[in-house]
C-alpha cells in the first residue's frame, strides 16, 4: 500500500484536499460532496466523495469479500451451467484458458449467433463485470475510478436521486452486476436488464434472487415499448454486427432504444473500441471495421488505434444527443465535471 499523501485541510473556513508532497490543493463544495480539480470552486468537479455509500458485495448479497463471492459464483456455475468448481476456478483470472479456443474461431467466422449462445461466454461476461466495469476489490467494494462508481456519481450530479421515480435500461449487462448496483443505489429507479447470452442470464437471475431487489425487470426481447430516462451501454455497442459478415454496425440496433429515450434523458456508454489491437487478438465479439450511419470506417494503418469513438459520437450528435460531462460539454445545472475513467454521458436535446 502506498504512503498517504493527500490530507483534508481547512483554510479560512473552506475545506481542501492537499497533497503534502506537491502542495497542490483542491477545494470541496456542496457540503463536501464535490471535490474540484483545483482551489477554485468554478473549476471542474473531479470526484464525488460518496463511495462509502455505494453498493458492495456485502450490501447486495451478504457476501463480504471477492474471494467469498467467487466461491458463491462457482456454486451457481455448477448448478446452472454444469461447469465444475475446478473448471470455474481455473478460469477466474485474466485470459481464462476456457476462452482460448474461441478466439481463433471468432476471428475466422465473426458469427455472433454462435458466440453468444455458448455457455463458456459466461466467463467473458464474468471478467467484463468483475474486472472491467465493476473493478471489484478484495473487500467487495469497487475501484475508485471504475465505470460503475462513476456511473452512480454521474447520475447523482444529474439529480436522479431527487426524482420520485425514473427508469434505466442496462444494455448487454452480462451477469448483471451493474444492473443490480444501480437498482440498489437508487431505490427510486426501475432498472431493466438486457442480455442475449442464455448462460449469463441464468447467473443473473440467481444473483437477482439473492439480492432481494424488487425494482429490477428482466427483459425477454431486444425491444422496448416504453419511454426511458437513462440508457447504459457498457462494453455493448462494439458487439453489434451488421448484415455483412465481419463488420460491426451499432446504430440501427441502438436506435431501437434511443428512439424511446425521453427528451432530456441520458445515455451513458463506455467501450473498448480498440480491443482487437490492444489485446493481441484475445477478444470476443468485437470487429475491426464498423459502419456508422451507412459509412464504413477502418483503422488508419498510419495510426496506432482506430477512431471509432469519434465516429460513434458524431452519430449521437446527428440525433441531437450531446456530451454532458467534460470541460467542453454542455454540462448540467451550471456544473461541469470530468471524472477519471468512463463512462461518457450524453443528453437527448
Amino acid at each position: 500500500m502506498g504512503v498517504k499523501k493527500n490530507f483534508r485541510k481547512t483554510i479560512n473556513g473552506e475545506d481542501y484536499l492537499e497533497n503534502i508532497v506537491t502542495g497542490k490543493k483542491r477545494i470541496f463544495s456542496n457540503n463536501g460532496l464535490y471535490l474540484h480539480a483545483d482551489e477554485n470552486k468554478s473549476s471542474l468537479i473531479s470526484e464525488l466523495m460518496q463511495q462509502n455509500t455505494h453498493p458492495t458485495l456485502g450490501t447486495m448479497f451478504g457476501i463480504q469479500t471477492l474471494k467469498e463471492f467467487l466461491t458463491y459464483l462457482s456454486e451457481l456455475y455448477e448448478e446452472e451451467l454444469g461447469i465444475t468448481k475446478t473448471v470455474f476456478f481455473q478460469n477466474t483470472k485474466k485470459d481464462p484458458p476456457i476462452l482460448e479456443p474461441l478466439y481463433q474461431v471468432w476471428q475466422n467466422t465473426r458469427d455472433p449467433n454462435w458466440l453468444y449462445n455458448l455457455k463458456e461466454y459466461a466467463f467473458e461476461t464474468l471478467h467484463c463485470n468483475l474486472y472491467v466495469t465493476i473493478k471489484s476489490n478484495g473487500r467487495g467494494g469497487t475501484d475508485r475510478f471504475s465505470t460503475i462508481k462513476n456511473t452512480l456519481d454521474h447520475l447523482t450530479i444529474l439529480d436522479y436521486h431527487k426524482r420520485d421515480s425514473f427508469n434505466v435500461l442496462d444494455l448487454c449487462s452480462g451477469m448483471g452486476l451493474t444492473t443490480l448496483m444501480i437498482a440498489k443505489f437508487f431505490p427510486n429507479s426501475t432498472v431493466y436488464y438486457n442480455e442475449l447470452n442464455p448462460a449469463s442470464r441464468k447467473i443473473f437471475k440467481r444473483l437477482l434472487a439473492r439480492s432481494g431487489l424488487t425494482n429490477v425487470v428482466v427483459l425477454n426481447s431486444e425491444e422496448v415499448d416504453f419511454e426511458l430516462d437513462v440508457i447504459c451501454g457498457f462494453e455493448a455497442v462494439e458487439h453489434i454486427p451488421s448484415a455483412v459478415k465481419g463488420i460491426g454496425e451499432p446504430m440501427p440496433w441502438l436506435d431501437k432504444f434511443l428512439n424511446h429515450l425521453k427528451k432530456d434523458g441520458h445515455f451513458l456508454y463506455e467501450t473498448m473500441w480498440n480491443a482487437e489491437w490492444s489485446l493481441d487478438g484475445k477478444v470476443l465479439g468485437h470487429f475491426r471495421e464498423y459502419v456508422f450511419d451507412n459509412v464504413l470506417h477502418k483503422k488508419d494503418p498510419n495510426k496506432r488505434f482506430a477512431e471509432f469513438h469519434k465516429e460513434f459520437q458524431k452519430c449521437l450528435a446527428t440525433r441531437n444527443i450531446l456530451r454532458v460531462d467534460g470541460k467542453s460539454s454542455i454540462g448540467y445545472n451550471n456544473l461541469k465535471w470530468a471524472f477519471r475513467g468512463g463512462p461518457k454521458v450524453y443528453q437527448k436535446r
